[in-house]
């Protein structure tokens, strides 16, 4: 059922993360055993696009209340999740952590990966917190056995979003260098090493994110508009706008602030706004009694929490199908046009290209919203302050 349902994952994906881009794509095909040592932005769907992206199955650790209600503990044991949990869910769980940390154990003996959430809990904000005891746990743990302890790697994996809310956003994912056991401190006690293999991963998490408490609006720009396998520095960035006694006055592009970063890019973004501009609105009208509801609903239901994001993913991936099928089947026994009837069968084409339609859109339009002179500055930035 894995490989199954990641075979939906992975087309669903390609709509709503308009753009994913990986720094080093080949170590998707890393085979375990493997840790995966990741930030957590952005609730399950950190877990989803990873999951998604590797060869080899991950299994992830994941708050254990989520596991509580049926339906949701057959869909996360689907997509290979191990429960683990907090003082705040009650200490009367605490005692299950021992089988979950076993069970990660098992995977990782059997050459499987495990993804870890360094942070301990998700919020949606554009900054590493500090790192919680777990994925140090596990690693040691992994390090210290006999059979394993050549073979374990830990992968820090930095993820990095220009929204936690927009249909289409862009994902840069930043491996770091692979932790070992030769990493670390060989002759001092446990506690000092669990400390010195935080602050390793915590450093290696943070070269590769985006991050600033005060800047969130500059962060998305950043992130939206940033060349293949680069992260732009926002320390670097920060310094040369103030050196040069520019205001920050990218609030007012649209967020998350996609732009066209030259001429040429400019004329491809209008020319594509054009022509998909009719199958884009025929995609808009044909999925908007599916997606506006189910918007509006979910965000009255995740208001004030961090699962809007993912829970609007699984929540289309799930009706999506039933909705393509039911307008097929009331429409096309009605429909006489064999061209009209060939564009509701292409619906998820449609829907793709309406998101396509709607990014090229924006970069025109933000374009136009800098003068030349913001434009320079941003280009610079983009360009000239980036670290691989």
């Amino acid at each position: 059922m894995y490989y199954l349902l990641r075979i939906f994952v992975r087309l669903g994906l390609k709509i709503f993360c308009r753009t994913i881009r990986v720094n080093r794509p080949e170590l998707l095909q890393t085979k375990g055993p493997l840790i995966l040592a990741c930030n957590h932005p952005n609730a399950f769907l950190d877990a989803i696009i990873l999951g998604s992206l590797f060869h080899q199955p991950v299994h992830f650790l994941a708050r254990g209340d989520a596991f509580h209600k049926p339906i949701a503990r057959r869909l996360l044991g689907a997509l290979q999740s191990i429960p683990v949990y907090r003082l705040s869910e009650g200490r009367e769980f605490l005692s299950l952590n021992e089988a979950s940390f076993e069970r990660c154990r098992q995977i990782l003996s059997t050459g499987g990966i495990v993804l870890i959430f360094a942070e301990g809990f998700c919020i949606n904000q554009w900054i590493l917190r500090p790192m919680k005891k777990g994925t140090a746990r596990i690693a040691l743990a992994a390090m210290n056995d006999k059979d394993m302890s050549s073979r374990i790697r830990i992968l820090p994996v930095s993820l990095n979003y220009n929204s936690f809310t927009n249909l289409g956003k862009t994902v840069l994912i930043h491996f770091g260098e692979m932790i070992s056991k030769s990493d670390l401190l060989p002759s001092h006690s446990d506690a000092e090493k669990m400390h010195h293999f935080n602050g390793l991963l915590s450093s290696r998490l943070s070269s590769g994110i985006i991050q600033s408490d005060s800047s969130p609006l500059l962060i998305q720009i950043l992130i939206s508009n940033c060349g293949e396998h680069s992260i732009p520095d926002l320390k670097l960035i920060q310094a040369g706008l103030v050196s040069a006694n520019e205001p920050l006055a990218f609030q007012k592009l649209k967020m998350p602030g996609a732009m066209a970063d030259d001429e040429s890019s400019l004329i491809l973004n209008f020319l594509l706004s054009l022509i998909l501009f009719i199958p884009a609105v025929a995609g808009w009208i044909l999925h908007a009694p599916l997606y506006i509801p189910l918007k509006k609903i979910l965000q009255q239901k995740t208001k004030e929490t961090v699962y809007y994001d993912s829970i609007l993913f699984g929540a289309l991936l799930v009706s999506y199908p039933f909705y393509w099928l039911l307008i097929n089947i009331i429409f096309q026994p009605m429909i006489k046009n064999e061209w009209v009837g060939l564009m509701l069968l292409c619906m998820p084409l449609l829907s793709w290209i309406c998101v396509y339609w709607k990014q090229s859109f924006q970069r025109v339009r933000n374009y136009f919203i800098l003068n030349g002179k913001e434009r320079r500055i941003l280009h610079l930035a983009l360009t000239k302050n980036v670290k691989g």
